[in-house]
């Protein structure tokens, strides 16, 4: 559940005395699992946020009453939650729609909490008469008012928050949940790395510090660095991320082999982690273990592990029948669907070419070399923009034609003997690290 409101500066300036006597109007809507519930404009969000503190503070104390907004503005109720012995029935009067189904009582009392914190605060800044603060006093952290915060796409308030805690009162928490911030929102691995730093001095009992240490250190190509934290990690909870983060370490420590047992702890065809464990096998030397592990693969997998992703593994393991077989696969009337790089367009060339079919290899690159001239005369007639500069028009004509270029060289590569290399990349995964975030269900962190 979620609420979303809007209070329109127009309607501020307007309407002096609403302002002044706490009848300030905006739009409202509800949310639950992402679809809309409720949406009217125009009603009194602050008058219905103090009913709806009443009836949090009621909750809070464990005394279960229904709620029900009605406004002089309307003849029926606004917004009715109805208590039921298994929940709260959601339910608009006015609107003529009812729930068909029942809400935890606890992740109604969350979404009141944040809508009404994130409501106070927007008060506070108006330097509004009416606050809010009656019914979150004492009720919530700092750190979970920025959380809350950052949940509502304020990040401005969010972040300021989470650093005025972190200067004011440094601890694992606040420093931690300032480096995420650095990390994921702010896009600044250094400054992150440093308040990251700053919590091992304080010897934290949480995974959290040590996993985004892992990710940060990966980045940096600082492998044995990123093992040891991950290791460590590891020693707190096992994590997904974690699990996945350690076995890239390893690989390009060139452990393969500890590498590829490692991503085969992994369950599953929901990620990746399926090709990383044949790519460790391959590089380990163990060809065996890999083919077995491709022979595995079905269609069904598609949107984990491509076809494509398939058949330039068995290029590598010199199986190219099978490799023609998935590249053919993805064959559309004879042309690639247009996901398709050069880099696979001469992997599937280069299968042709050891198979023997050069006719039909020279036929296939005449045809991709047809739809890159095609590709080519779009961008030099699509009209630049705002968004589509001159500057990008002119780096993707560029970026095509040299592509061209490659196209129309590659047959004769081919003939002479060309192997194009193998191309993969690693990478890492993250995760949410925020001590408190309810979203995630993670507690705040205990001294």
């Amino acid at each position: 559940m979620h609420f979303q409101y809007q209070l329109e500066d127009e309607r501020l300036n307007s309407g002096k005395w609403a302002f002044e006597n706490g009848s300030i109007k905006g739009d409202l809507q509800i949310y639950v699992d992402g679809e809309m519930f409720f949406n009217e404009t125009c009603i009194k969000v602050v008058e219905l946020a103090t009913e709806l503190g009443k009836w949090l503070d009621l909750a809070r104390h464990g005394i279960k009453r229904d709620f029900a907004y009605a406004s002089m503005d309307y003849d029926e109720v606004i917004l009715h939650f109805a208590m039921q012995q298994d929940g709260i029935l959601l339910s608009s009067p006015i609107q003529n729609v009812e729930l068909q189904k029942l809400l935890e009582v606890e992740d109604v009392i969350h979404a009141v909490t944040k809508f009404l914190t994130v409501l106070n605060m927007k008060l506070h800044e108006m330097d509004y008469f009416e606050k809010l603060d009656l019914y979150l006093h004492n009720y919530l952290s700092e750190n979970t008012k920025a959380l809350l915060l950052l949940e509502q796409n304020e990040y401005d308030g969010s972040f300021a928050l989470l650093k005025k805690l972190a200067e004011e009162q440094p601890s694992v928490q606040s420093l931690n949940n300032l480096a995420w911030m650095y990390l994921r929102e702010e896009e600044d691995p250094k400054t992150a790395k440093c308040l990251l730093e700053e919590v091992l001095v304080l010897n934290p009992q949480s995974y959290f510090p040590y996993s985004m240490l892992g990710e940060i250190t990966l980045a940096e190509k600082r492998y044995e660095e990123a093992e040891m934290y991950l290791t460590k990690s590891l020693q707190f909870q096992h994590s997904e991320a974690a699990l996945i983060n350690l076995g890239i370490a390893l690989f390009y420590q060139s452990r393969f082999e500890e590498a590829a047992q490692q991503f085969c702890k992994m369950t599953g065809y929901t990620d990746v982690t399926w090709l990383y464990e044949v790519f460790g096998w391959i590089k380990a030397g163990k060809f065996e273990k890999a083919t077995a592990k491709l022979a595995s693969w079905t269609p069904e997998m598609e949107d984990y592990v491509s076809a494509t992703e398939i058949a330039d593994v068995y290029v590598e393991l010199n199986e190219l029948t099978l490799a023609k077989k998935w590249f053919d696969s993805s064959l559309t009337e004879g042309y690639f669907t247009s996901y398709f790089t050069p880099y696979l367009i001469s992997r599937y060339s280069y299968v042709l070419m050891e198979l023997q079919e050069e006719a039909i290899c020279q036929q296939f690159i005449d045809a991709q070399i047809v739809l890159k001239i095609a590709e080519i005369q779009e961008i030099e007639q699509e009209p630049c923009e705002a968004n589509w500069t001159e500057l990008d028009k002119q780096e993707s004509l560029e970026e095509s034609q040299a592509e061209q270029v490659l196209l129309e060289t590659l047959f004769e590569q081919l003939s002479q003997g060309y192997v194009p290399q193998y191309e993969y990349e690693l990478y890492p995964t993250t995760g949410c690290y925020l001590f408190g975030c309810t979203q995630h269900g993670h507690a705040e962190y205990e001294q």
